[in-house]
């Protein structure tokens, strides 16, 4: 299932701007037509902490890894309430922090190629970023006040990014950093339970230009700094849209947002 899933999402065409993009953006106008709900404990640990404006205490996480070994390549972490880079590295591995590489019969000649071709590109970018062993990861975290009680966000349908960076450090003999799965809150699920089923992707290359289409950010997924700050933007939209409609600000404010999503459409095509 995993593997059917990979190359359907690396085999699928990019957003139509014109028809697909139109049509998401009436769904989610219609999605922030109403208050949107959370649970009790994203309210309690999450939104109360970020309302307080306590720094270093809720962050956001990204990973780029390996889709088959998940062996990590990349990681950002920024503060949910700053916006501040506490953490943005390409990692270094060591032999203690390499993952077994799987057989052919078991993955599949084409995720092979998916798998090196990815790794290909998160490597070979030109940004400047740091290298990192595992080690130097750790005490970057140190550093930075991550400790085993900071709540973690990502967007993701699991824990999969935190899980990951945990059993990173974990080669490397830190245990004590990081949270369990319980301060972790993958934010796609809260989204899929405000939204209309089964009509609005929630791929966050998708869900970030239907929100902010006229953002410097759109278009530039899949690096592990961007995706933190774009799911830092939806984390306040998220917030926003858990307050009555008439208390929110222009900008999502059904009608206005659909008018604004429709100008961008416009230029866009022009």
């Amino acid at each position: 299932m995993r593997v059917r899933q990979l190359i359907k999402r690396f085999d699928s065409p990019k957003i139509d701007p014109k028809g697909g993009l139109g049509a998401l953006t009436k769904t989610f106008s219609t999605a922030i037509s109403k208050t949107w709900t959370c649970t009790k404990d994203y309210e309690r640990r999450v939104r109360q902490p970020v309302r307080e404006g306590l720094d270093r205490k809720v962050v956001i996480i990204d990973n780029e890894f390996d889709p088959i070994t998940h062996e990590l390549y990349e990681t950002a972490i920024i503060d949910r309430v700053s916006g501040e880079t506490l953490l943005n590295t390409l990692i270094a591995h060591t032999e203690e922090t390499k993952s077994a590489v799987p057989s052919r019969r078991t993955q599949g000649e084409k995720v092979e190629i998916i798998s090196h071709l990815w790794k290909k590109k998160v490597y070979g970018r030109s940004r400047g970023l740091a290298l990192l062993d595992v080690h130097q990861v750790a005490k970057r975290l140190q550093e930075s006040g991550i400790t085993p009680k900071t709540i973690f966000l990502a967007w993701h349908v699991s824990c999969a990014d935190l899980q990951i960076l945990r059993g990173f450090l974990a080669k490397g003999g830190y245990r004590n950093i990081l949270p369990k799965d319980r301060n972790c809150f993958p934010l796609i699920p809260l989204f899929r339970e405000n939204v209309p089923k089964g009509c609005f992707p929630l791929r966050l290359e998708i869900v970030y230009p239907v929100m902010f289409p006229r953002s410097d950010l759109c278009g530039h997924n899949h690096r592990a700094l961007v995706d933190r700050k774009q799911a830092r933007n939806i984390c306040n939209g998220l917030d926003d849209f858990c307050e009555p409609v008439e208390s929110r600000g222009k900008e999502w404010q059904p009608a206005k947002f659909v008018k604004e999503a429709q100008r961008c459409i416009v230029d866009y095509l022009a």
